[in-house]
C-alpha cells in the first residue's frame, strides 16, 4: 500500500525527534517536594506600596527560583499586613484559621519546554483551571473542544 512508506518514515522521524528532544522518563515512585515559606514571608509588609500581585511576584521569586524540577506548582498565601499568624502551628494551619478577607491565595506553576512549548501551555493552563474550579465547587472557565 502507498501508506507503508509513510508509516516507516513517520516512525523514523519520531525516533529522531525523541532522541533530539527527550521527555522525562517516569520515576519508579512519584516524588513530591513541599517547600513552604516561613510565617514571616507570607505577611505583606505595609511599608511596600505594591499591589498584591506585584508584591507576590517580587517576594515569591526566591521560592519559585529554588525549584529545579521540569514541572512544579506551588500555592502561596499572602496575608494582609498587620495580621499575626499563630507561630506554634504549621503555616497551612495558621493561614486557614484566618478570615478569608485576610488572606489571598496565589498559585504559581513552572513548566519547562519538555512539558510545554508555548501553545500547548494554554491547554494545560485550562485543564488546571478546570480542576481547580471542580475542587473549589465553582463553575470553571468555558473550555472549547
Amino acid at each position: 500500500s502507498s501508506s507503508a512508506p509513510w508509516t516507516v518514515a513517520g516512525r523514523f522521524v519520531e525516533r529522531i525527534l525523541l532522541g533530539a528532544w527527550p521527555r522525562t522518563l517516569l520515576n519508579p515512585e512519584p516524588r513530591v517536594q513541599i517547600d513552604l515559606p516561613l510565617h514571616s514571608e507570607v505577611v505583606k509588609d505595609e511599608e511596600e506600596r505594591l499591589s498584591d500581585d506585584d508584591y507576590m511576584f517580587k517576594h515569591s521569586a526566591a521560592l519559585r527560583n529554588r525549584q529545579r524540577s521540569p514541572f512544579h506548582i506551588f500555592v502561596y498565601p499572602l496575608v494582609r499586613s498587620g495580621i499575626k499568624l499563630a507561630s506554634d502551628l504549621p503555616l497551612e494551619q495558621a493561614v486557614r484559621q484566618l478570615a478569608p478577607s485576610d488572606v489571598t491565595w496565589y498559585i504559581y506553576t513552572g513548566i519547562t519546554h519538555s512539558y510545554s512549548d508555548g501553545a500547548s501551555g494554554n491547554g494545560l493552563l485550562q485543564d488546571l483551571l478546570r480542576l481547580y474550579a471542580e475542587e473549589a465547587g465553582c463553575a470553571g472557565p468555558s473550555v472549547g473542544p
